[in-house]
């Protein structure tokens, strides 16, 4: 309703102190029992894989694990960057040395605060990507199948789900079997794929509210990943996981590397209320450029 909607507005940090103004539409002052939905849209393929990696990041949120690997978008950085250029008032050698905050007071400093702690998160699902029968054949398509998914949930069950025009359900393929028939154990269709998932899993419905919350508790800017690679020398031992997503962009022969970071800084600059494609891709080459 537009009165949630108003009580909301007079709880966020940037409006909290705003208290006479109303909501409008087109120019009409909306009414505080007016009701306001979300209307479903179907999806297509490109909504269907835009779906797929937004519900990936958000299980995957705030995880470092990839972190000392050199993956695109995700990689740390210790140290600050360095500015070669000479400065008029003071010149001081760079030597390539951590800093002194590292371990202050000490001539042979040690590495170990370099390294990331790498704490283990909730685990909601062990795998999830897209599936080997893809594309879905032609009398399928007439029927609204859109992508084929797998999902390895923690209890050890691997899911084929179908996403159509109207959402996700899980379909009756197994790994060397394709059957789009809907499943007859998990029947039903979510329009997100995190509803379906609540249902058919619950070990995904007992960790998917600890990983938002925790998510939630980060300022909005820690929750982007650094948006140029840093391949570090120094690097913890580490647990690979098995991820199809993470797999798939490093082996894309015809990806550049900017992709990503393109449509990442697309929607971060709309967030921020840069509207259009064309204003944020100005900035994002301004600052390329810098």
């Amino acid at each position: 309703m537009v009165q949630e909607l108003h009580q909301v507005l007079l709880e966020r940090e940037a409006t909290c102190h705003k208290t006479c103004f109303s909501l409008q539409l087109n120019g009409v002052t909306l009414d505080n029992f007016t009701e306001i939905r979300a209307v479903p849209e179907p999806y297509t393929m490109r909504e269907a894989r835009i779906h797929l990696r937004h519900v990936r990041d958000l299980l995957k949120n705030g995880d470092q694990a990839d972190a000392a690997s050199a993956v695109d978008l995700t990689s740390l950085s210790f140290l600050p960057s360095v500015n070669l250029q000479e400065r008029g008032d003071k010149e001081k050698p760079f030597d390539g040395l951590p800093p002194d905050y590292v371990l202050p007071g000490t001539k042979e400093r040690s590495l170990a605060p370099m390294l990331t702690n790498l704490s283990k998160g909730k685990i909601a699902v062990k795998n999830l990507g897209i599936s080997a029968f893809n594309p879905p054949p032609g009398y399928r398509k007439v029927k609204g199948d859109v992508l084929y998914l797998f999902v390895d949930t923690v209890e050890k069950r691997r899911l084929h789900i179908t996403c159509c025009t109207k959402g996700f359900f899980v379909n009756s393929s197994s790994d060397d079997v394709f059957n789009p028939a809907p499943s007859n154990q998990n029947k039903g269709i979510s329009h997100s794929l995190v509803d379906l998932l609540n249902v058919v899993s619950p070990g995904f419905k007992k960790a998917y509210p600890v990983i938002i919350k925790k998510r939630n508790e980060r300022h909005m800017l820690d929750r982007l990943p650094t948006p140029y690679p840093v391949y570090s020398w120094l690097s913890p031992a580490q647990e690979v996981v098995e991820d199809s997503i993470r797999a798939d962009d490093a082996s894309q022969p015809h990806r550049v590397g900017f992709e990503g970071e393109f449509w990442l800084n697309i929607g971060f600059l709309e967030q921020l209320g840069f509207k259009g494609s064309g204003s944020a891709m100005w900035i994002l080459v301004r600052l390329r450029q810098h």
